[in-house]
C-alpha cells in the first residue's frame, strides 16, 4: 500500500558505486557514522553521515555514489525499493580565489605581450578551510 513506514528499526545497506552505476570494488573506502541500522523518523526521513577516503582522481576521476537497500535478510527487501544518491566528485583540496576591491568585473586579455594580467589571490584549502 501507500502508506509510509516510520518508526521502524531497518537494517540498511549502504553501498558505494560509481557514477554509472558499477560496484566500487573497495567497499572499506565508505566509512559510514552511526552504525548498520537505522531508524526512520515519524516524518518518514533519515540522516546518515558518512565519508568517503579516497579521492575521484585515485578512481581516474570518476564520480561516486551511494545505494540504500535493505539487507537481505530482512524480510523488507521484498517491500523497499533501494534507491540511490545524486552522483559526487571527491576533492581533497579546493583552490579558491579570493577577489580583490580591484578586481575588474570584465577583463579583456590582448593579442602577445607578458605585461597584459590580472594579480589574484589564491588559497588551497582543504575540508576544515584551512
Amino acid at each position: 500500500n501507500d502508506t509510509m513506514k516510520v518508526d521502524s528499526h531497518l537494517p540498511i545497506d549502504v553501498t558505494l558505486l560509481y557514477g554509472n552505476g558499477d560496484k566500487v570494488p573497495d567497499q572499506s573506502i565508505l566509512e559510514t557514522m552511526g552504525g548498520r541500522d537505522i531508524i526512520i523518523s515519524t516524518q518518514g526521513m533519515v540522516s546518515v553521515k558518512f565519508r568517503i577516503r579516497e579521492v575521484s582522481m585515485k578512481h581516474e576521476n570518476r564520480k561516486f555514489c551511494l545505494r540504500f537497500s535493505c539487507q537481505e535478510q530482512s524480510y523488507m527487501t521484498k517491500i523497499v525499493t533501494p534507491v540511490i544518491s545524486t552522483d559526487m566528485t571527491v576533492i581533497r583540496h579546493k583552490l579558491k580565489i579570493r577577489p580583490s576591491p580591484l578586481f575588474p568585473s570584465v577583463w579583456y586579455k590582448d593579442e602577445g605581450g607578458r605585461d597584459k594580467f590580472i594579480n589574484v589571490d589564491a588559497i588551497l584549502e582543504d575540508q576544515n578551510r584551512n
